[in-house]
């Protein structure tokens, strides 16, 4: 209750003074938008808050709502600019100023459902808004008259048991009686049962028959039975321990797993203590499923936050390491070639080379799976996109001993889509799958990828141990799920529905419980563009223009990648090139020395990339003309977009020497090797 509330309730003239009872006068405008309401809630905590026109309260808007419409994938997008009139709750108890302590207790507490958590609005005589009055406060207000109701009926039976010890078990009776079916023991926002050291539930109110699914428990309900062995065990472990201490107000809190028909398995919380007067065990609980799926995948998300920072900075790093391995391993390869090497030199050149491609695709597919660097659609190859896949899985379908089979026709199959989620659904697919053959006699996966003029259609068949029909058409439904906690959210499924369908799909499902599960994803097929079947057409070879040759000037902090570019533009290029480690050394030269072409790392101590593009575009803009940029950040949302925002080519490392040479001849050639001298 609240500090402030000194008077003492009487059962007989429960008065008291509302404005003690208020919480917070905070309020937000009819005309708000729901963006801003959502902000507001997020930094003051508030679960409710009045919605206010002028003076004149008008509604109350819901924390939980709020973050509900917004914190959905395009919750923001669809409803961020609405105003919060449009979204206040439907239904909602307001009370005038001088209200009788009593009404307000009966508008409150006799609403049912959801309803009857919401807090209560304050207005005075003239509908202005006063504050917000906690539901808890309220509660523990009706608990207070209760309370002070059985200790006058404890004064009078101690006054009248010398005399009649009949009067004094009717009393009691009255009492037991009254505890039982009392506005706060049906109304309670938990549910209340009362238990006898059995385990049985002797009565209990709405709330807990609705959360048990148990109809009309009017005594001897085995609550045990609801519960596995081992939650039973605990259970009755604890009503012993309530039953010899044999003191009222000894309480405990525990969690127990409890099997509800229609509804599968649950987690429960339990708030128990002992009733001395009745021999009695009064259990209050609560389901807490989806909180603790909530929580949990609270602490995932910010686990993946944490990780997503981390492999950002060592896929860089590592990007930068590789970036020197392929240049000089083609460098080597090169070399090996022309001077007519053994074939075992050739062949160790391209394997160097080829794993540390390989290996930059991993960390390139890694990073677009936890944060894809775009959102834009494009023309991808879905069986390419599932072997890449399968590449990241290699370690689970190792471990998990099973074996994933490809049934892939010849030819490309072109889907238009956003690569990250689309690999997203196929990683959930997979890993569903293997998770399923877990315990089968024969642990098989096959993805298979087919299509049409219209659709292209993967499907992951397994041999695992099926669906259950009952589960089977819930599958898609959120937090629903048949695993444990530490295995799923009940998230997966209906995520993939919706990536799908934001892709004009459709996912489909067949099971048969013991034999296997098919998924079927459907695709609207797409055409192969220009752009990727330019992408495997061969770079010219380099002409021997010594005498023209052009001037570029190398910028990198990496002095490995640094000398790998040089050398590789040097071979393929015949250019005459200069080194630097960051951007003040690369203005320096800039001002002293014309060059045809920079190139230029993003991330760099002292100056950036940015930063030297920036003095560029100020001092020399049409030496932006001529400008890449090279980076080893393969997989930040925020650096893609800023370089997009610059216009200039990129390469991510690391670049094999053809896409360097390549980029590379196409900003010398429109310069026409012009002096580009800085004023």
């Amino acid at each position: 209750m609240n500090p402030e509330i000194t008077q003492k309730l009487s059962p007989a003239n429960p008065e008291i003074d509302l404005l003690t009872l208020v919480e917070h006068g905070e309020s937000v405008n009819a005309s708000d938008k729901m963006e801003d309401v959502y902000r507001y809630f997020e930094e003051h905590g508030n679960k409710f808050v009045g919605v206010i026109s002028g003076e004149e309260l008008i509604g109350l808007a819901s924390g939980a709502k709020v973050g509900f419409l917004l914190g959905s994938r395009y919750g923001f997008s669809v409803y961020g600019r609405k105003p919060m009139q449009s979204h206040m709750l439907e239904r909602y108890v307001c009370v005038r100023l001088h209200t009788p302590l009593l009404e307000v207790l009966e508008a409150a507490l006799s609403r049912e459902g959801d309803e009857f958590h919401d807090d209560v609005a304050l207005v005075d005589d003239d509908g202005r808004y006063l504050g917000i009055i906690p539901m808890q406060r309220l509660v523990r207000l009706q608990s207070q008259l209760f309370t002070e109701k059985t200790r006058l009926a404890e004064a009078q039976q101690q006054v009248l048991e010398g005399k009649n010890q009949e009067l004094f078990s009717s009393l009691n009776q009255l009492r037991q009686s009254k505890g039982r079916y009392d506005i706060l023991f049906e109304n309670s926002a938990l549910g209340v049962a009362l238990v006898n050291p059995s385990g049985e539930i002797e009565a209990c109110n709405r709330h807990a028959e609705a959360l048990l699914g148990i109809a009309n428990a009017n005594g001897d309900v085995p609550l045990l039975e609801l519960m596995d062995t081992a939650s039973r065990e605990e259970f009755l472990a604890l009503l012993l321990r309530h039953e010899k201490q044999n003191e009222r107000g000894s309480s405990s809190q525990s969690e127990f797993k409890l099997h509800l028909t229609g509804r599968g398995r649950r987690l429960f919380k339990f708030f128990s203590s002992w009733i001395k007067e009745t021999g009695q065990i009064c259990v209050m609980l609560d389901d807490i499923t989806e909180q603790r799926h909530l929580e949990l995948k609270v602490a995932q998300e910010e686990r993946s936050a944490t990780l997503d920072t981390l492999a950002g900075g060592v896929a860089h790093e590592i990007n930068n390491k590789l970036a020197p391995i392929v240049g000089f391993s083609e460098l080597l390869l090169a070399d090996a070639t022309r001077l007519g090497k053994s074939p075992e030199t050739v062949q160790y050149c391209n394997i160097i080379r080829d794993c540390a491609i390989d290996s930059s695709k991993i960390i390139s597919q890694l990073l677009q799976l936890s944060r894809p660097a775009s959102a834009e659609k494009q023309c991808c190859d879905l069986r390419e996109m599932v072997e890449q896949v399968a590449a990241i899985l290699r370690f689970q379908i190792r471990q998990s001993e099973a074996e994933l089979i490809f049934n892939f026709s010849t030819e490309k199959m072109w889907v238009h889509a956003d690569p990250g989620p689309i690999k997203q659904v196929i990683v959930n697919l997979i890993i569903n799958s293997l998770q399923a053959v877990e315990k089968s006699g024969q642990r098989r996966v096959l993805a298979s990828v087919s299509g049409n003029e219209e659709t292209v259609t993967l499907k992951i068949e397994d041999t695992g141990h099926g669906i259950k029909p009952e589960h089977l058409k819930r599958v898609f439904d959120p937090f629903f799920t048949t695993k444990t906690f530490n295995r799923g959210t009940g998230l997966g499924l209906s995520i993939c529905a919706s990536i799908v369908r934001q892709h004009g799909g459709n996912i489909e499902i067949e099971s048969t419980p013991g034999l296997g599960t098919i998924v079927k994803v459907e695709l609207p097929a797409a055409i192969a563009s220009p752009a990727i079947a330019s992408e495997e057409q061969d770079v010219p070879p380099a002409q021997d223009d010594s005498a023209d040759a052009p001037r570029v000037l190398i910028v990198d902090d990496e002095e490995y990648v640094a000398c790998s570019v040089q050398e590789s533009l040097r071979s393929g290029m015949n250019c005459r090139t200069e080194r630097v480690s960051n951007g003040l050394q690369a203005i320096e030269r800039l001002q002293r020395n014309e060059f045809h072409l920079i190139i230029s790392d993003v991330r760099m101590s002292g100056m950036d990339g940015f930063d030297l593009l920036s003095w560029i575009e100020k001092n020399c803009p049409d030496m932006a003309r001529h400008f890449l940029f090279i980076t080893g950040d393969a997989g930040s949302a925020e650096l893609h977009e800023k370089l997009n925002r610059q216009g200039v080519p990129v390469l991510r490392k690391p670049f094999t020497a053809r896409a360097l040479i390549a980029e590379s001849r196409k900003l010398v050639k429109t310069q026409n090797h012009l002096s580009m001298m800085v004023a």
